[in-house]
């Protein structure tokens, strides 16, 4: 959890190249710590005021991270933490469980219940009704299962936009006006 007390913006005491900027509502909430994306350095005031001072955020201490950065540059000038530690998170689709997105918040559509991928609403599945989605994840399982059991109803992934949701083929038909 991120202690808004002795926080202070500033640029990246290692790499100087990101800027940490004032805390907002949602760092406090969601964030664990805030990390430079160009050396990778966690925020660390203890470190700040020492230094040499180790472990806190950080395995190395402040001198040593510097260091370190320093010599991954000389390796590759143009080295970028998030690019050099990335690593792509598969995961089943929330809703059907029948997809495996590639990775984590791809924002891809399943081709199985078109849901689109998004951590957010996997993170706070009650919340987020009309972002990425039409409905919140709970909302979306629900509606998904219940059409799925329902054998009056055979339905298909229409396509609305860049989206894709689940409707039936009498929801589809009024959608289209072809409602008989």
């Amino acid at each position: 959890m991120i202690d808004p007390q002795p926080y202070q913006p500033m640029l990246c005491p290692v790499c100087g190249q990101f800027e940490f900027t004032p805390l907002e509502a949602t760092d406090l909430l969601f964030r664990e710590c805030l990390q430079c994306s160009v050396c990778g350095w966690k925020y660390d005031h203890n470190q700040i005021r020492d230094p040499d001072l180790k472990p806190g955020q950080n395995t190395l201490s402040l001198n040593e991270y510097k260091a370190w950065f320093q010599a991954q540059r000389l390796k590759d000038p143009d080295y970028n933490f998030l690019e050099a530690t990335y690593e792509a998170t598969p995961h089943l689709c929330p809703v059907c469980q029948q997809y495996t997105f590639a990775d984590e918040n791809s924002f891809d559509i399943c081709p199985q219940c078109g849901w689109c991928d998004d951590a957010l609403m996997a993170k706070e599945p009650d919340q987020w009704a009309g972002n990425a989605n039409d409905l919140c994840l709970n909302d979306y399982k629900a509606r998904y299962e219940r059409r799925a059991n329902d054998a009056r109803n055979s339905y298909r992934p229409l396509e609305v936009g860049r989206r894709e949701c689940c409707f039936s083929k009498q929801e589809t038909q009024k959608m289209k006006g072809l409602e008989q």
